[in-house]
């Protein structure tokens, strides 16, 4: 009777192949297991692994230039929020400024003249009139350059005069210009050089047989940069004459129906300044 007994090389064969695990029993070889699942060609061909074909987002280029666009339109709209801040502050500035010169400035206007009589023995021989110009400003005049004249007619003015620089009262021919400078100081009234006329002539207007008229202008700055040059003109008529007593009369002074404004308001505004 024969008995099959295994040999001592098969189980030294078998277990060339096995490894003893400390804990599940005998593994396979390593080696053999990548053998028998090898990888697919997909897993080292996938499109996201090339770097040729990443998404934008994920390229340092485009995104770097994406951000620096992105910078660059905040930048345009911040720097739009200042310049428009800028120039509400420039408009605010320009209406202060305004404000301030219009209350501040130097404006002149012209009162009723004075009236005044010149004696000879007590007895009046010529009445003076005499202008007077104010300055309601807070500031001084600059430059301020006067011209009044007087005229004394029969008939009135007639319309469309041009009320020139001084007349020759015996020819009724603009003389020479009687301009001069004048300062009228803040909250201040200056006069230039009164005009007389003879009581003769005096009592012919106080009968109404005689119209006296007193119109000129008055040019000046302020102390303020960069504004314009202002003009005043100014035409007077006595109206009337009211005797108290035969030594102090009372005039009453009518304004003409032109000539009297300020600044570009006037007509001749431009020619009043190259005068």
């Amino acid at each position: 009777m024969s008995e099959s007994t295994s040999s001592p090389q098969g189980e030294g064969k078998s277990d060339e192949h096995a490894v003893e695990s400390p804990h599940s029993g005998p593994l396979a070889h390593p080696s053999s297991s990548r053998l028998s699942n090898p990888p697919t060609p997909n897993e080292h061909n996938k499109p996201d692994d090339r770097p040729g074909d990443l998404p934008w987002w994920r390229k340092s280029e485009q995104r770097g230039f994406v951000i620096q666009v992105l910078l660059l339109a905040v930048g345009i709209y911040v720097a739009k929020i200042y310049s428009s801040q800028l120039s509400q502050m420039t408009e605010s500035n320009r209406i202060s400024r305004e404000a301030l010169s219009s209350v501040q400035r130097a404006f002149v206007t012209t009162k009723t003249p004075l009236m005044f009589p010149v004696s000879n023995q007590g007895k009046p021989v010529a009445w003076g009139f005499q202008h007077q110009f104010e300055n309601s400003g807070a500031t001084p005049t600059i430059n301020a350059i006067q011209n009044c004249t007087e005229l004394y007619q029969a008939s009135e003015l007639p319309t469309g005069f041009t009320f020139p620089d001084g007349i020759d009262l015996k020819t009724m021919k603009p003389p020479s210009s009687k301009k001069s400078s004048i300062v009228i100081g803040p909250k201040a009234t200056a006069s230039p050089e009164p005009f007389y006329l003879p009581a003769d002539l005096m009592e012919m207007v106080k009968n109404h047989t005689l119209h006296l008229y007193l119109w000129g202008w008055v040019r000046y700055r302020d102390i303020f940069m960069n504004t314009p040059t202002h003009v005043t003109e100014f035409c007077f008529e006595v109206k009337y004459i009211t005797v108290q007593d035969a030594s102090s009369p009372v005039p009453y002074f009518g304004y003409c129906d032109e000539h009297n404004c300020t600044d570009e308001t006037c007509k001749d505004y431009r020619e009043i300044l190259k005068r």
